[in-house]
């Protein structure tokens, strides 16, 4: 049963809430065989795997994955914007992007695929053949999980005419989930109801997914199959070792997060990333503020936001508990930033706004629990760039450099100090000390 939300207070006294709704049983398909998928898929091969020339004393090898192809991303004829997704065993790198997946070994040989997501979830055709370029699925993820060796990978799926594809098709907005298990190719493949049986006239943007070892869970701004606007953030909740079997799940879900009044967006699950010993016993959420402003009156734009909001769910009970996070000393504030400049070319790369973009990731360091994420924030002071110093408990490296291009990525080791220096716009990398 759905259990009553369970309240909690801000430090400012503003509450934080959550609508706690029941979702219908999901449907699955039947296991099937990762390495038989490869019969059905495009005849296209990636492009050839060649080492970057990294020195090998630095234990890091690169090589070239999945090509901008028309044959390997066959729904808008190629793969871009790729939004690719990555994970890594010790034996293998599964690559997603826009909207196929392949998987390599760890010296880039391709093992399986490309697949589009269509044949790797095992996709049923649309209506009527509503759409002749077939069913949309986008914004991958990927994962793995080194308590069970299992990879997985989350994938929307979106028929509405609010959202420009479909646009002959009845609503639509499923959540594909599967986990695949290298050593015997068996994938379990599930797909969630976002919409809740029909109940909420809404489907889902930006694949969130994450876990905890008892927990599956996977969350998605809600925009109006009508209006096309902005709803509510949705997260769903599902029994993970279900999940690794195969078995029915009917998870739980709940709606409209809100803190002291101000609707929330992103609330992205956390990966957590410890050994079974380690494991907190719930799946932390977290989200920052953004476009609606935070509780205290900040707009995110013009002026700067404060903290961040960590939920809680407990399996056992069923239940979904949020507390405000304040920063101790120093506070840091973030703003939606302007785009970013690169050589040749004016405020061309995009910042996206002040959302959590990448993955949070709960680990154990120095004995006490961290989440950690990073966002993007505007870094500037009086027009000169600013360089903002942050002490991560994690590492010792001082004077580390952290690129630009990492900062709408997961980390899962940070250094202890964490120089920051930005011209128009940087990134900032925050850790939350859960419990």
């Amino acid at each position: 049963m759905c259990s009553a939300f369970r309240k909690k207070a801000l430090a400012a006294q503003a509450p934080i809430t959550v609508r706690c709704r029941c979702a219908p049983h999901q449907s699955l398909h039947k296991p099937r065989r990762l390495l038989r998928i490869i019969k059905n898929a495009p005849r296209a091969q990636a492009l050839a795997s060649t080492d970057t020339g990294v020195s090998t004393n630095t234990g890091r090898i690169g090589f070239n994955g999945m090509a901008d192809s028309a044959t390997i991303c066959p729904y808008f004829g190629g793969c871009q914007p790729p939004d690719m997704a990555l994970a890594t065993s010790p034996q293998f790198v599964l690559q997603g992007v826009n909207t196929s997946y392949a998987v390599y070994d760890t010296q880039g040989h391709l093992v399986v695929g490309p697949i589009d997501d269509n044949t790797w979830y095992g996709v049923p055709p649309l209506p009527n053949n509503c759409d002749p370029a077939g069913p949309f699925l986008s914004d991958p993820r990927a994962f793995y999980d080194p308590n069970t060796r299992l990879f997985w990978t989350a994938t929307l799926q979106v028929e509405a005419t609010a959202f420009g594809v479909g646009v002959n098709c009845p609503n639509l907005l499923l959540y594909w989930i599967a986990n695949i298990n290298m050593k015997t190719g068996v994938m379990h493949v599930y797909n969630f109801d976002m919409t809740l049986g029909g109940t909420v006239n809404a489907g889902a943007d930006y694949t969130q997914f994450g876990f905890s070892g008892s927990t599956i869970a996977f969350s998605g701004n809600m925009f109006d199959f009508t209006t096309g606007g902005f709803d509510f953030a949705e997260a769903q909740f599902a029994d993970k070792a279900t999940m690794q079997t195969g078995a029915p799940v009917t998870p739980v879900a709940f709606t409209n997060f809100s803190a002291g009044g101000v609707l929330l967006d992103t609330v992205q699950p956390v990966e957590t990333e410890t050994t079974p010993a380690n494991d907190p016993g719930v799946q932390y959420l977290v989200n920052s503020f953004n476009g609606n402003g935070d509780p205290f009156g900040d707009d995110c734009f013009f002026t700067a936001c404060q903290g961040f909001v960590t939920w809680a769910y407990s399996p056992a009970t069923q239940t979904l508990g949020g507390t405000l996070v304040l920063s101790q000393s120093p506070n840091p504030t973030y703003l939606i930033p302007a785009n970013a400049d690169q050589p040749g070319c004016i405020q061309c790369v995009e910042t996206i706004d002040a959302r959590i973009t990448g993955t949070p990731v709960y680990s154990v360091g120095g004995g006490q629990g961290l989440i950690s994420f990073s966002l993007d924030t505007q870094a500037t002071t009086e027009g000169r760039p600013s360089q903002v110093v942050y002490r991560h408990p994690l590492g010792s490296n001082p004077g580390h450099k952290f690129p630009r291009e990492s900062s709408n990525s997961h980390c899962e080791s940070l250094p202890e100090w964490l120089h920051l220096l930005r011209g128009r716009s940087g990134g900032l990398l925050w850790s939350i000390h859960a419990g």
